[in-house]
């Protein structure tokens, strides 16, 4: 039986935030820096269970002044002068359960609760899956940005 919480993150248990936590670390790509903390500030956290087994996670995150600033400056064009303060992101679906629309189910939960119109989202120019997820849930590709030497990232938008 499979099972979505969303959860604002003082409404969550300290397992449950340690769950969200190690199953986020299960991606190479996280920052691990002051981890604890910026879990602490995201708006909604996302679970999603196979009975009692957390299998998919997502979140609306409170980007930082200075994270935002690190983005707009890592754009390849300059086209953005201001990033809303939402951002959709650390969403993490164990591989034997991707391909079957459980990131796109977060996400549309995600997207119901939010109380945010304007929200933004940054990925990996190699993560097919999430590009796909955000442009089939009305975000718009806005350009290239360059956060290291390692990768090239896309951000996107979504307005309504």
């Amino acid at each position: 039986m499979f099972s979505i919480y969303l959860k604002k993150t003082d409404q969550c248990t300290s397992r449950e935030l340690s769950d969200f936590k190690n199953t986020l670390l299960n991606r190479s790509d996280i920052n691990k820096e002051n981890l604890d903390q910026r879990i602490l500030r995201a708006k909604f956290l996302a679970f999603y269970y196979l009975e009692s087994r957390l299998i998919g996670i997502g979140a609306i995150k409170s980007a930082t002044p200075g994270f935002r600033n690190r983005i707009l400056a890592g754009q390849v064009i300059q086209l953005v002068a201001d990033l809303p303060e939402s951002e959709i992101g650390w969403f993490y679906i164990h591989d034997n359960f991707r391909g079957k629309g459980i990131g796109s189910y977060i996400l549309s939960e995600l997207l119901k609760v939010s109380l945010y119109n304007h929200l933004f989202a940054v990925t990996s120019s190699e993560n097919r899956e999430m590009r796909h997820l955000l442009t089939n849930n009305n975000f718009s590709f806005s350009g290239e940005i360059k956060l290291n030497e390692e990768k090239n990232y896309f951000l996107y938008f979504r307005n309504e």
